[in-house]
This record gives structure tokens, C-alpha cells and sequence, in this order.
């Protein structure tokens, strides 16, 4: 894995004197040395990286404070029987540039972001475990809006949060096309479930030109195995490319031969879901190798949302599930953004589209708690 080294960084002033800030510019000078920008807000920054080329823009980190709430509790959690399953962004942004991702139109620019203010998440965190919304055992989901390893390096944020996670007693889940996340310290492997996100070799290849092969997130997921951490596999999006049954029943053989079962907390499985809005940007960014996505059709599928037509989607998951049967028999599954009444059919637990979970956390506030700063005694390394 190449990791992402950045040409320029950009730093927001109310982030400039964070211990975060100070780590990650360290780290950059040590081994990549860039210019570094002061902007005066994050806000500044966003409108001068519009003024870039978006190759150009994904070669910038931003340094900032982040103005909103850490924790949003996720509305739809899936899988796992959980007291309560929250989203956490640490930062915005991947280096990867798949063909189908949604962060394309989630943020407005391409350039990666990190969030320094981290020890405001940690007193958030401490308060919602003291007002009862995070319960032990709570999930922790931790790469909604980006690749938490792209920039790791720098900023040592996954195990940091991995730390923070036992304070509470929560769980985090990461998740990554990167084999760089077998790097993470077998000190934080009670409190991280690893989810790796695998295509078959083929749609890898189309659509997934910038991500670690797959047969190296394969090989990193054993890795992290080895030092006992749990992992989840994502298939998310299944991409049904000539010849995909093939492909994916390679693909799972290959996963069975590399890792142990045991330690697979779960698959998750999705096809391809988007508005118009991502078709159009997808096609404006890829050309017509992204246009491929679209070429077996689609329908709507919930109110301004697509995805695949649904006998083919039946097909993709019926076939999937049986393979996973076979060689992953003991691993609970379940289908991501999909609609209520597949998955009921399918006798299939629902991620999204569905009704979604009660929980007593959603929509709640909670204080920060009060305390002093959490740098690590060495922030040089």
C-alpha cells in the first residue's frame, strides 16, 4: 500500500494550537515535507479548494476543527444485537477515488479532511456514557464519511479512538480497502472490529484502480486475525460484471482459505444503490468506464433512491448467501441499503431502506463532560 502523502496542507487557525494539529504536521515534515497553508475556518478552505482541480484537490489535507457534534446515533444499524449503534467522523474524504463511491456527492470537495479538536469527541463521548445513551457494548461506526487509513499515519486517530472506545466500553468499527490496517496495535484488538470492503477481482480492477488489491486486504484481514482482532467483510457494492458468479464464488473460496472463520464477526452485502445525482457525478468523473455501473439497468427502489432491478438483485443475493453458506457457514450475514420487503422475503436482516430501529439515543443530546486534555505523552511519534 501506498499511503497518501499530501502535496499541500491546508490548516484552519482555530485548529493551529491542537495537539492533533501540531502531531499531524510533525509527522508530514518528518516525512514528506509540503507547504503549509493558515486559513482562518474551514469554511475559507472550502471555497479556496473550489478553486482547484479536483485531481489537484485530492492531493490537499485540511487541518481543522470540526464545528459540528462528534457522535449522531445511526438510524439504521443493521446487524448485532447492540444497545445502541453510533456514527463518529473523524475526518471527510478518500484517496482511493472509486468509480461508485457516494462520497463523490456527500462533500462538496475531494480533499481529505482531518479533525483535530479530537479531545472535544472524547469529552462527547464520556458525556453520552454518563447520560446512559452509550451503553456497554455500543457500536462505534467509524468510517461513514471517509477512509479512516488514509491518513492514519499522520494522525494515529484509529487507535487513539480504539482507546477511547475502552474508557466507555464500546466497540469501534473500521472499515477500509487498505492493507495498512494490519498495522494497528494488537494493544486495541478487544476494541476494534476491522471490516475490509472486497469486490470481486474484476470489478476491483474497473472500478477500484487506486485501492489495495483485493487479495492484500485479504491478506492484511488475516493479519489483524493473527493479532486477535475480529474483522467484518463488506460485498458492498456487488457489482454484477460478465461472469460475476464465477468471480464472487472465487472470491469467497479465496477468503475462506485465508482466514479464520471464527474470528469473522460478519459479511455484510449490498449492490449498488444511488440517486441521480451520484450517476451524474460518476459519470462526469469516470467517463464511460463508470457509465459500465449502470449498463444492467436500475429502478427505484425508495423515493429518489436506485439500485438494480430487483429480480437481479435476488439473484446477486440468493447466490451470494449460498456461497457464503458453504464456505462461511457460522458468520451471520446481513443486506445493506436494502428495502424492507426483499429482505423480508429473503428472511434476510435489513441495514437500511427499512423501518428503522428504535432507540432511546436517537435524536438526544448529551453533555461534554469536563476534563483536561488527552495528547499522548509523546506526540512526536
Amino acid at each position: 500500500m501506498t499511503r497518501f502523502e499530501p502535496s499541500e496542507i491546508w490548516l484552519t487557525e482555530p485548529a493551529s494550537d491542537l495537539w492533533m494539529a501540531r502531531r499531524v504536521l510533525q509527522r508530514a515534515a518528518k516525512a514528506c515535507p509540503c507547504p503549509v497553508r493558515v486559513l482562518p475556518s474551514y469554511s475559507d478552505a472550502v471555497i479556496a479548494a473550489k478553486g482547484l482541480s479536483r485531481e489537484r484537490q485530492k492531493r490537499v489535507l485540511i487541518v481543522a476543527d470540526r464545528p459540528e457534534q462528534w457522535l449522531r446515533p445511526e438510524r439504521f444499524p443493521g446487524l448485532r444485537d447492540r444497545a445502541n449503534t453510533f456514527v463518529v467522523t473523524t475526518g471527510k474524504g478518500c484517496s482511493y477515488d472509486c468509480s461508485y463511491c457516494y462520497l463523490q456527492v456527500r462533500h462538496d470537495i475531494a480533499c481529505l479532511t482531518v479533525y483535530a479538536d479530537v479531545d472535544d469527541l472524547a469529552r462527547e463521548l464520556a458525556g453520552a456514557a454518563d447520560a446512559g445513551a452509550l451503553t456497554p457494548g455500543s457500536l462505534l461506526n467509524a468510517a461513514e464519511d471517509g477512509e479512516p487509513f488514509a491518513t492514519e499515519w499522520l494522525t494515529g486517530i484509529a487507535e487513539w479512538l480504539a482507546d477511547q472506545a475502552l474508557r466507555v466500553q464500546c466497540v469501534v468499527e473500521l472499515r477500509t480497502k487498505s492493507s495498512l490496517a494490519s498495522s494497528l496495535d494488537v494493544s486495541v484488538s478487544g476494541q476494534v472490529i476491522q471490516g475490509f470492503s472486497i469486490s470481486s477481482l474484476a470489478a476491483a480492477a474497473a472500478f477500484e484502480p487506486r485501492a489495495d488489491p483485493v487479495l492484500d486486504r485479504l491478506t492484511a484481514a488475516g493479519e489483524c486475525q493473527e493479532k486477535g482482532f475480529m474483522i467484518a467483510l463488506k460485498l458492498e457494492p456487488i457489482i454484477p460484471l460478465q461472469g460475476w458468479r464465477k468471480s464472487y464464488r472465487e472470491l469467497l473460496e479465496c477468503a475462506r482459505e485465508m482466514l479464520d472463520p471464527h474470528q469473522v464477526d460478519h459479511f455484510s452485502i449490498g449492490t449498488l444503490r444511488f440517486r441521480h445525482s451520484l450517476r451524474e457525478r460518476i459519470c462526469e468523473n469516470h467517463g464511460t468506464g463508470g457509465s459500465r455501473l449502470f449498463e444492467v439497468g436500475s429502478e427505484e427502489v425508495a423515493p429518489g433512491r436506485f439500485s438494480y432491478p430487483e429480480e437481479l438483485r435476488i439473484a446477486i443475493y440468493e447466490f451470494v448467501t449460498s456461497q457464503l453458506s458453504r464456505c462461511f457457514p457460522s458468520v451471520p450475514a446481513y443486506l445493506s441499503l436494502e428495502t424492507h420487503s426483499l429482505c423480508s422475503w429473503l428472511g434476510m436482516t435489513s441495514g437500511r431502506f427499512g423501518a428503522p430501529r428504535e432507540t432511546a439515543a436517537w435524536g438526544a443530546s448529551w453533555p461534554r463532560r469536563v476534563a483536561s486534555s488527552l495528547a499522548p505523552a509523546n506526540m512526536e511519534v
